[in-house]
């Protein structure tokens, strides 16, 4: 006699066997059990007001820069100190807490790591997981570490276009950033009925530009969804420096980042398997291109990301 369920099988699988009239301490073939057990784990329990019983979180960063002109009017264009794309990206997952407390967990044992103790950085006040301001032992500590957890990251890129920018975002920073969030979001919302958005809080002028863009995009999706189905979608602002998280996606875009920008395939290859989308909005005039895991993004099968004539 052995038990169908154990401490992992939580009290909803427990339900829907009684609602199948199922004896959860029934002698059952070993084979039946597995798939049974399968087959509860994978079903949708909805509460009485038919919500999904989790919900899926979705952290959102950006790398880059929107910055098409400088102080008075200066063209930025083609300014080698100007990135020539901005990179709006997000991760999504369902379990939160846990994908929380395992940085948590990380960045304390960073901390006690003897080999690390000359890095000054890393035991300063406020200190937090920034790819950019990181250590390269931290970077490729982290690096090493992403792979254990459970995410998937999604990413577009806008190349800083010119003629697309006046055309067709009216010269407005924040019909840029709409463009991208749009791109972004779109796809992300088909299963759960509950989703949390957290927005990485920035201090620069372009960040009120961010978070109108991103909740303009919900807007759209969250109409045309409720349709369906009653979805329900918050919005929140969060400080990177408080929110561990959102050092995943932060460490996620500027893998992506370094890689189409100066070749540097490390960390990007390190993470190939957690990047879900890619996609190149601007490659050819206003023609887009999607990367996916089946067919993945590489050096020699986009175009490079340099200003060009054509930005002009």
């Amino acid at each position: 006699m052995f038990y169908l369920f154990n401490k992992r099988h939580d009290l909803r699988a427990k339900t829907i066997c009684n609602k199948l009239k199922i004896n959860t301490k029934t002698c059952l073939n070993k084979k039946i059990k597995n798939k049974l057990v399968v087959y509860i784990c994978r079903m949708r329990v909805k509460n009485k007001k038919g919500k999904a019983s989790k919900k899926k979180h979705l952290f959102i960063d950006e790398s880059g820069s929107p910055d098409f002109y400088g102080s008075k009017k200066k063209l930025l264009i083609g300014d080698p100190n100007t990135p020539p794309i901005l990179i709006l990206g997000l991760i999504e997952t369902r379990q939160r807490s846990i994908l929380r407390n395992k940085i948590i967990d990380f960045k304390s044992q960073l901390l006690k790591d003897p080999s690390l103790k000359h890095i000054n950085s890393l035991h300063q006040n406020g200190w937090y997981l920034h790819a950019r301001g990181d250590h390269p032992k931290v970077r490729d500590h982290f690096f090493e570490f992403m792979q254990e957890l459970d995410f998937t990251a999604h990413a577009v890129i806008g190349r800083k276009k010119l003629k697309i920018f006046h055309d067709y975002h009216k010269a407005k920073t924040s019909e840029f950033y709409f463009d991208l969030v749009k791109h972004l979001l779109k796809d992300r919302f088909k299963h759960e009925v509950e989703y949390e958005l957290c927005l990485s809080g920035r201090s620069s002028s372009n960040a009120n530009d961010f978070a109108i863009a991103t909740k303009r995009a919900l807007d759209i999706y969250s109409k045309k969804l409720k349709n369906d189905v009653n979805r329900d979608f918050k919005c929140i602002i969060l400080k990177s420096s408080e929110t561990p998280e959102l050092s995943v996606v932060d460490y996620a875009l500027w893998a992506l980042q370094r890689y189409i920008l100066k070749g540097q395939e490390k960390h990007f290859e390190s993470l190939k398997n957690k990047y879900g989308c890619i996609l190149d909005l601007y490659q050819n005039k206003k023609q887009k291109r999607y990367y996916t895991r089946k067919s993945p993004l590489t050096l020699e099968n986009i175009e490079p990301f340099t200003y060009n004539n054509d930005t002009l």
